[in-house]
């Protein structure tokens, strides 16, 4: 194609641009002008300039306890002729500069950006960082890193407590969990105590197999990844290093009713040598409690629900309570209650053999009519305590929540 016809065309389509904008702007009333585009560069830096230079952009911390608090501080120098100006940015954790959160530095001076933070997560490896913006144009936002290795000493699977769940009475019951280290090899348990005298305790060191299980499947933030897993199967573990297994066993005659307490372990560890574990269970005992109409029982708690109900009225909540391990009647040879104004009673629902083993009564908790109106919840009960001569349960403890208006 020749020259001379390209530029007509492209001279005719700017006439039609130019007509249709006309025409449409005076359609609607208001001219329209061409936007205005600055096309001039920036304007460079002039005059002295500073440099910002850093000591260094990253620190490997090394080894940190879970919830232990570090600190590390970077220098920076302005090695430039102008005045160099410091802003924290965005950070994971705390940082100052110097003694003022902006600073301008002059000419050969230097100050401290200093980061501070805590291990809050329990997972292998922690970073912290925060940004620096500078005025220097080498460098206007710089990095500041520090990374290192997440350590518990020692710790405990399952976390929480240990449950030894609701335990018949006849029945000796146990709950098991491992004990962990994943800084000592040589781990050893020196002595532990409990807070329960009843209570015994079991501890056998685990095998590199075992740990290899632990860490693979117990603990979630040890999981290998997708990539790990295709290296085949661990033969030793990664993270743990000793560990042991815990047998915590509760005698057949442990005291009825919920329980919870302690067990305290020491080791030979320097840092944290000492752990906690907290054991929890509900030892069901020879009465066992069933609600009757307009009645709740929560065996977790040995608390019974009397509901809502008018206070003048008043309201009795009943529940069939059966006994077993005792070759005679029961005899409930005391009740109290605090308050003193509630009463409770134990009659027998049936007429059992002598030689029977089960035997059946009937527990009655009246809240009088005509009293004012009242509310006792799970945060205040009524407590009701008997004394009775079954030879393997002299002391019965429940709770009694209701609302009365």
């Amino acid at each position: 194609m020749r020259p001379a016809p390209l530029v007509v065309c492209v001279l005719t389509l700017v006439i039609a641009a130019w007509v249709v904008v006309r025409v449409g702007g005076g359609l609607s009333g208001d001219s329209v002008s061409d936007p205005v585009v600055d096309t001039t560069p920036p304007d460079e830096a002039t005059g002295p300039l500073p440099s910002a230079d850093f000591d260094s952009r990253s620190h490997d911390f090394g080894e940190m306890y879970l919830g232990d608090s570090g600190s590390h501080v970077f220098e920076v120098t302005n090695t430039g002729e102008g005045s160099l100006e410091l802003k924290v940015g965005g950070s994971t954790c705390s940082c100052t500069i110097g003694d003022l959160e902006d600073l301008i530095l002059p000419p050969g001076s230097s100050t401290q950006a200093t980061l501070n933070w805590t291990i809050k997560t329990p997972n292998p490896h922690f970073e912290h960082s925060a940004q620096i913006t500078t005025n220097d144009p080498q460098n206007r936002t710089v990095n500041l890193v520090v990374h290192g290795r997440v350590t518990s000493g020692l710790f405990v699977m399952p976390e929480g407590e240990w449950d030894f769940g609701n335990i018949p009475y006849d029945r000796v019951s146990a709950a098991e969990g491992v004990v962990l280290s994943d800084v000592k090899e040589d781990l050893e348990v020196t002595s532990f105590e409990s807070s329960s005298p009843q209570m015994t305790a079991e501890f056998t060191k685990l095998s590199l197999a075992e740990l290899v299980e632990v860490e693979t499947q117990q603990i979630p933030h040890l999981t290998p990844s997708r990539e790990e897993m295709k290296e085949g199967p661990l033969q030793e573990p990664r993270h743990l290093k000793a560990g042991y297994k815990v047998r915590l066993t509760m005698p057949q005659d442990a005291n009825r009713g919920r329980f919870q307490g302690t067990l305290t372990v020491h080791t030979n560890l320097q840092t944290h040598p000492t752990l906690d574990v907290v054991f929890t269970g509900m030892r069901l005992g020879p009465l066992q409690f069933f609600p009757l109409p307009g009645t709740r029982y929560f065996s977790d708690h040995m608390l019974i629900g009397g509901g809502q109900f008018d206070a003048a009225k008043g309201k009795t909540a009943e529940l069939l309570m059966l006994v077993q391990g005792i070759d005679q009647e029961l005899v409930v040879s005391e009740i109290t209650t605090d308050p003193s104004w509630i009463k409770v009673s134990v009659t027998a629902a049936s007429t059992a053999n002598d030689n029977s083993r089960s035997r059946r009564y009937r527990l009655s908790i009246e809240v009088p009519p005509g009293l004012p109106s009242v509310q006792r919840g799970r945060d205040n009960p009524v407590v009701i305590q008997m004394k009775t001569n079954h030879p393997n349960f002299e002391d019965l403890s429940l709770e009694y929540a209701f609302t009365s208006y």
